[in-house]
């Protein structure tokens, strides 16, 4: 939970806020307005201007206390998704870059949405972007109101998806990066003033549907804040696993097996070339003659390589056909422990690492988000697939 001064933006002088707000504890009738006020007093009551060009202004009242529904959190972790998106989509190259300025905009508008609705306020769907948001959610407006952060940056984004979208005017590599910079400075400064929590805090497996590997990804991120850092990395491992035993699984198909298996999934514990070749080597016999000498041992060797590579293949045409991409894929099994099972306890996973495995922050964040991206990749996949009409 912020502290009291990072919840409100900072420091302030209390007197002259009570001056210029009027007595918000009580004791004044009326409460003057910035529009009432003399040019000084009103400069004094936004506050310096920052290097930006806007007023760092300190809102009337931080809307904190009220708890935000399982709906609207699933919305903000939903609003974060789409907030990274953005962030993919502007580091590709040009023109393709530029479609982050439309989703940087979705973002922040359905954020704008959600924010109205969790303050319970009413916002004339007919005014001008800024003016609907900015002005309906004040707190000389609206009783509950928020004062919103970033409206010049915010109405840059507006005008450069405006042009985008319905002239055709490209926005340039410049523009992008400055509707990066402007989305990315709106979200940490006005999701605690609504909803009391930091941006990045938002949990994107909220809006993960697989219930098995949302459980996962929660139990995780508690492991990782109580510093079980392997069971954490270990509990993401066992939820990637799961998410494609599911998906290559199919009780309906053909035994067993879904379109995306390539078959039965080899053992990942197999046989060692040495005890395939123990189990090939037979004494001498009449019926031997002519074999070439240390054949088990070469014929061990060939079968061991073969069992390696169609492995290798079946997994990495698993993934590809899925959509995950293999890089990421590779990195996550290098950050991960292997994951085994025993017969006494097949449900508890046992985790295994190298010597002096410690993974940090940014190593458990990127190994937890693609788990997620994964998740939400194989529900994509599923909600588009048409079963056949007799089914």
């Amino acid at each position: 939970m912020l502290g009291a001064k990072q919840r409100i933006g900072g420091q302030h002088d209390a007197d002259r806020h009570r001056h210029v707000f009027g007595c918000v504890v009580g004791g004044c009738r009326h409460r003057p307005t910035l529009s009432s006020l003399k040019p000084e007093a009103r400069k004094r009551a936004r506050g310096p201007e920052s290097l930006l060009g806007r007023w760092s202004r300190t809102p009337r009242r931080v809307a904190i206390s009220k708890p935000i529904s399982p709906q609207n959190m699933k919305n903000l972790a939903f609003i974060r998704l789409l907030h990274r998106q953005g962030i993919e989509q502007s580091l590709l190259p040009e023109p393709l870059s530029f479609t982050s300025v439309l989703t940087f905009h979705d973002a922040v508008e359905m954020f704008l949405i959600v924010a109205a609705e969790h303050l319970g306020a009413f916002v004339k769907d007919r005014d001008p972007f800024i003016k609907r948001f900015f002005e309906g959610l004040h707190p000389s407006n609206f009783a509950d109101g928020v004062e919103l952060q970033g409206q010049y940056g915010i109405k840059r984004l507006n005008d450069l998806r405006n042009g985008f979208k319905h002239t055709a005017g490209f926005p340039g590599p410049n523009a992008v990066l400055e509707a990066k910079t402007d989305t990315a400075r709106f979200f940490e400064e006005n999701t605690p003033r609504v909803f009391g929590l930091v941006f990045d805090d938002i949990d994107l497996a909220e809006v993960v549907q697989h219930d098995q590997t949302r459980a996962r990804l929660k139990a995780a991120a508690q492991l990782d804040s109580e510093g079980s850092r392997l069971e954490a990395m270990g509990t993401l491992a066992v939820a990637f696993e799961e998410l494609m035993n599911d998906q290559v699984n199919d009780n309906e198909a053909p035994r067993g097996l879904s379109a995306y298996s390539f078959g039965q999934r080899i053992p990942r514990s197999g046989l060692r070339t040495d005890e395939v070749q123990a189990t090939l080597y037979q004494p001498d016999h009449p019926s031997r003659r002519g074999t070439p000498a240390r054949a088990a041992q070469t014929l061990a060797r060939e079968y061991t390589h073969i069992r390696d590579v169609t492995k290798a293949l079946q997994e990495g045409m698993r993934l590809m056909v899925l959509g995950v991409d293999f890089h990421q894929y590779q990195r996550f099994t290098r950050l991960t422990p292997d994951v085994s099972y025993t017969y006494a306890n097949p449900e508890a996973p046992l985790f295994s690492t190298e010597p002096g495995y410690a993974p940090n922050q940014d190593e458990f964040d990127f190994c937890r988000q693609f788990v997620i991206t994964v998740a939400l990749r194989l529900t994509e996949i599923n909600a588009r697939a048409v079963p056949p009409s007799w089914k």
